[in-house]
């Protein structure tokens, strides 16, 4: 959880440390990198491995253990793993984009509203609406001048919030004018529209027509007024299927003392949810089994934040399971050019609850809920694959962690004496690769993820300390450190390659 003490020790950091490396960059030695061409498919056509028979005992884990120094030499690598346990049958799959057709979209919200009405998007107010809006932002500013005084706001601060609250003003009454007495609503249709067809009333402006197709929807639950949003694109260049759920999102109003109770309440159920995690966990999987789309699995924390940069308390991801085997979770998609927005082939498939939106009043426990990119399996290349020894998957995953320089552990050197890098978790799931001269399909294979986590260090190697503030920003007397958990490597292992999962080889 984001505490207002974390984020303040952050923005002290920042002078210090800049913004972490979003992407895995390939290395450049190719006897890392060597994709091992033939390997892989070679491997696909064997008849794979028999599950060992089950012993009588579980043996102890066999424990690896390892000190290296990485790129530079104030980056020290330390490695403590066990080897993990290995499924009874590891799969290769052959997946592509599934659909998101209107009917998938509708199936999936009537089994989270149920028997509750849909009605089409509009941003769209009647005139009675707008009209107590702008009662109720004359009432905020008028609250905010008799307490203004009070709270010891400059009067440069002041000019700029009054401007901004009759600005507000200004804009609905101007939307008054044309507003319609009254706004029909219409059951949702389930077609697929451009995203400007539901840009109406104050939300209006017009952009340029990207080729997203979008279903937007209304459902009311238990008082509660949700949108809904089925969004697809498959354009050669561009792909991306989103269905998407959270609170209704075209307040007129923006009544501050209300927004601070929101707020306020958020907070507390956000603590509260940090509190039981496993509860929050076990919540998230009864709603997606709910959906009846298949099988999934929590996402491992290291895996959250070493994807996404998320504290694990702050939201929850799901993978789906295939064959028994869950898909680890690595953030984005294949992007060979990360500097168009307009060049991800597809992105991997996964569910995400945002915890800090986490409600006990919400119908379904959650405020938000986002399903990306969803994938159908076309047909099983081998039941069971064999794999490499754990042995030679920490060579590889250590010659690959020795080329890491602090642009890829920490980005921005200045300030920072060294780096320690601990690699405690180690991961066998599926990972999603390229397939050759197919445009449209992938394989799911066996791989091991390594995430380390880097603290910042002095010469000395002892780590930086800082201090901790409060909400007023003085110092609580608490001490904190600056540590970062990331994806180290990611390796295939059937043929030892490593995979950069941004470009998906």
């Amino acid at each position: 959880m984001k505490t207002m003490k974390k984020l303040a020790a952050a923005a002290l950091l920042g002078a210090i440390l800049l913004t972490l490396c979003g992407c895995q960059s390939t290395p450049e030695t190719g006897a890392v990198i060597s994709k091992n061409d033939g390997a892989f498919e070679a491997a696909l056509e064997g008849e794979g491995t028999a599950p060992a028979p089950a012993a009588e005992t579980t043996p102890e884990p066999k424990m690896y253990e390892d000190t290296f120094t990485g790129a530079a030499e104030n980056i020290r690598f330390h490695v403590a793993v066990a080897e993990p346990d290995r499924p009874a049958a590891l799969p290769v799959l052959q997946v592509r984009p599934r659909e998101l057709t209107p009917e998938l979209a509708e199936s999936i919200a009537r089994a989270m509203f149920g028997d509750a009405d849909i009605y089409e998007y509009t941003s769209q107010f009647s005139k009675a609406e707008i009209e107590q809006a702008i009662l109720d932002v004359k009432q905020a500013l008028f609250d905010w001048e008799g307490r203004v005084a009070s709270e010891g706001v400059d009067q440069e601060d002041q000019d700029l919030i009054r401007a901004d609250y009759n600005d507000r003003i200004a804009r609905l009454e101007a939307e008054y004018e044309t507003a319609p007495e009254t706004v029909e609503q219409e059951l949702c249709r389930w077609e697929y529209y451009p995203e400007n067809h539901y840009r109406t009333g104050a939300d209006a402006s017009i952009r340029e027509d990207n080729g997203h197709r979008t279903i937007q929807c209304l459902a009311q639950v238990d008082g509660t007024t949700y949108k809904y949003e089925a969004m697809s694109r498959l354009g050669e260049d561009y792909k991306v299927q989103r269905i998407s759920v959270g609170g209704d999102d075209r307040g007129i109003t923006t009544n501050a003392d209300i927004a601070a109770a929101q707020q306020a309440a958020q907070q507390e159920r956000a603590e509260a949810a940090e509190a039981d995690m496993d509860a929050v966990r076990a919540r998230a999987l009864e709603l997606v089994r709910s959906l009846d789309i298949g099988q999934w699995a929590v996402a491992s924390d290291e895996a959250v934040t070493g994807s996404d940069y998320a504290e694990p308390s702050d939201l929850v991801i799901l993978t789906p399971v295939y064959n028994g085997v869950p898909l680890t979770f690595h953030s984005g998609g294949f992007n060979p050019k990360s500097s168009d927005a307009y060049a991800t082939t597809y992105g991997y498939e996964y569910i995400k609850f945002d915890v800090s939106e986490l409600s006990d009043e919400s119908a379904f426990g959650f405020d938000g809920f986002t399903y990306e990119c969803m994938h159908q399996v076309v047909g099983t290349v081998n039941e069971n694959v064999e794999i490499l020894p754990f042995d030679r998957i920490l060579e590889i995953a250590e010659a690959q962690m020795k080329m890491m320089g602090e642009d890829k552990l920490l980005m921005g050197s200045e300030g920072i004496g060294s780096v320690m890098a601990e690699v405690t978790k180690v991961e066998l799931g599926l990972s999603r690769i390229r397939m050759k001269d197919n445009a449209t399909d992938y394989y799911l294979t066996p791989t091991y993820t390594f995430y380390v986590t880097t603290t910042a260090c002095d010469e000395t190697g002892q780590p930086y300390v800082f201090p901790v503030y409060d909400d007023a920003g003085n110092e609580t007397g608490e001490q904190t450190t600056y540590t970062v958990t990331r994806e180290a490597a990611v390796i295939n292992a059937v043929d030892g390659s490593v995979i950069d999962t941004r470009l998906g080889y």
